[in-house]
């Protein structure tokens, strides 16, 4: 019972990380939006514009991206929670990969997303 104890804190530390990150993101969720249809602006016709066509699309295509930043953002903390979880099942020759797995890991994905 003590090892799912551990995962529900665990995983209760990646949920408000993926939270904090995603109100971060949701402030800047306009930005964001901005930033990733730019390509498709840069090739539209000088007077089109994106159309929604429904009344709440608009929130919840900010919400979609603000999740998605703010999974980005929270990755280090969920490798490092990973990581933390699966420790106490390592030697201590393997437990030195630590801040090498983390560090890479979350470069490497923040690599990808972009």
């Amino acid at each position: 019972m003590a090892h799912l104890e551990e995962l529900r804190v665990r995983l209760i530390v990646c949920a408000i990380a993926i939270g904090i990150g995603f109100a971060i993101s949701y402030a800047f969720s306009e930005q964001l939006f901005s930033l990733l249809i730019l390509p498709l602006t840069k090739v539209l016709p000088p007077e089109s514009r994106l159309i929604f066509t429904n009344l709440p699309e608009m929130f919840i295509t900010y919400i979609k991206v603000s999740l998605v930043a703010g999974i980005i953002v929270a990755i280090p903390v969920i490798f490092y929670e990973v990581w933390m979880f699966l420790v106490p099942a390592l030697y201590q020759n393997e437990k030195r990969y630590l801040v090498p797995f983390v560090v890479s890991s979350s470069i490497l994905f923040i690599l990808g997303a972009l």
